[in-house]
């Protein structure tokens, strides 16, 4: 991820790779680990827009979350 991302398709690659390195049960709403929920975020930041709003929403940290 040291490769900064330029363009929409460089993006579309830097998502891509994250998506492959993620558990199975990455898109389980609530309570993650820092990785996936650090990861996550990554990915909402490059959806960006209302999309990324509705994902924080569906993915948002529970009160024992902490990263």
């Amino acid at each position: 991820m040291g490769y900064p991302a330029l363009t929409p398709e460089g993006r579309r690659a830097k998502v891509l790779v994250a998506h492959n390195l993620l558990p199975s049960d990455w898109r389980v709403a609530g309570n993650a680990d820092c990785g996936i929920h650090e990861t996550r975020q990554l990915l909402i930041e490059f959806v960006g827009g209302e999309p990324a709003e509705q994902l924080r929403d569906q993915f948002a940290m529970g009160p024992t979350g902490i990263c």
